[in-house]
């Protein structure tokens, strides 16, 4: 029996090995001009290298190109070729609204990431993610702190500068730092004007800066800030429309929130004859906030004498407020609390009103838990 040949060695040939250096020449050229850079105006720049990032302007270069720049006013986005896969895993994340679950994703690419621009852009995406998650859950509030002062630390002058600095400012008030908060955006404001910040910042800094002094007591203040607010919200929609989706309810709050000066001064005709002339408009969401303020004004006016027939006057402001299109969630938490409230304090003028409002608290608690009415009926109920 004659014995099996041994197997020939495979052994390219020249050709086969000039082909695969070409691929993976091409590959790696592939990989190191693979960012894309979104512009506000379309024509979005592809199969680039990001070279550069200043607050003012971004430095891409093509394969075999010059650097060429673009002012940061611009640009609406970037994406990087070399990023790690929990780059992009972040970014699905936060779209979702997971920003915690998108902050640890974030961190976990700026410790992965090989390229410096690409490790202080997640540092940085880190710590807004955490900023804007304490709004709703302050834990959060110092490590968003943490990561945005890691970033600013190394890019004094990066391209996420702007957002940082109104990220932090309203990471120190989650904390309940108002008036550090406060203090933090006064400079910032010029800073914003001088260096041509996009006009979103302003109308954020502005924002934040009306919860700090309405946090600190400060209503009158407050109220005047939360004017310029609406305003620089209006300015920046006209420029920077793709970005409606954080302004406009930003303008609902701000306008909301005038009203709600007025009541915390107890000067409650003010803040009736201010909510009766927003609930005339026909902006989304602010109609619904004006009712349910109208309904709030009016049962705090009657719960000092048990008026039966203002009390009833408040209950129909809140249910039209409740059914109101458009409505949005805190809106719609304020409706029901203060209807609770309004069948509790009615007593046995309201049948079942007792059972009726718990069950409206309970509706508060657990279908609103991210409002600030959600607990105030956790009190209520464990009252």
């Amino acid at each position: 029996m004659t014995a099996p040949r041994p197997a020939t060695p495979f052994r390219p040939c020249a050709t086969a090995l000039a082909i695969l250096s070409s691929l993976g020449a091409l590959a790696a050229q592939n990989k190191e001009f693979g960012d894309t850079v979104l512009r506000k105006t379309g024509g979005h720049t592809t199969s680039c290298k990001i070279v550069g990032l200043a607050v003012d302007k971004v430095t891409y270069q093509k394969s075999g190109g010059k650097p060429t720049d673009i002012p940061a006013s611009q640009v609406v986005g970037l994406r990087f070729g070399d990023a790690p896969p929990e780059f992009a895993s972040a970014e699905s994340a936060e779209r979702r609204g997971d920003l915690i679950g998108a902050s640890k994703l974030f961190s976990e690419a700026a410790k992965k990431a090989t390229r410096d621009l690409v490790k202080h852009a997640a540092t940085f995406h880190a710590g807004a993610c955490l900023s804007r998650a304490a709004t709703k859950d302050s834990t959060q509030a110092n490590s968003a702190i943490a990561a945005l002062e890691a970033y600013l630390s190394a890019e004094a002058n990066g391209y996420f500068v702007p957002e940082a600095k109104v990220r932090l400012a309203q990471a120190r008030l989650a904390n309940g730092d108002s008036a550090g908060a406060e203090a933090m955006i006064a400079p910032l404001e010029g800073e914003a004007t001088t260096a041509g910040w996009a006009l979103r910042w302003n109308a954020l800094l502005k924002a934040t800066k009306a919860a700090a002094q309405f946090a600190q007591g400060k209503f009158a203040d407050a109220r005047a800030s939360y004017q310029g607010v609406a305003l620089s919200v209006d300015a920046a929609l006209g420029q920077e429309p793709l970005h409606a989706a954080e302004l406009n309810p930003l303008k609902t709050e701000a306008l909301v929130m005038q009203g709600e000066s007025f009541i915390s001064e107890k000067l409650y005709d003010d803040a009736l004859n201010y909510y009766r002339g927003l609930a005339s408009t026909n902006a989304r969401g602010i109609r619904a906030a004006a009712l349910a303020g109208q309904g709030q004004i009016l049962f705090l006016k009657a719960s000092t004498n048990n008026d039966v027939g203002t009390l009833r006057q408040a209950q129909l402001e809140l249910a039209r407020a409740a059914i109101e299109p458009d409505s949005n969630p805190t809106s719609s938490a304020k409706a029901l609390y203060f209807t609770a409230k309004v069948l509790k304090a009615l007593g046995d003028n309201e049948k079942n009103g007792a059972a009726r409002a718990k069950t409206y608290l309970q509706s508060v608690r657990a279908q609103y838990a991210t409002t600030p009415w959600a607990n105030l009926a956790r009190k209520e109920l464990d009252g």
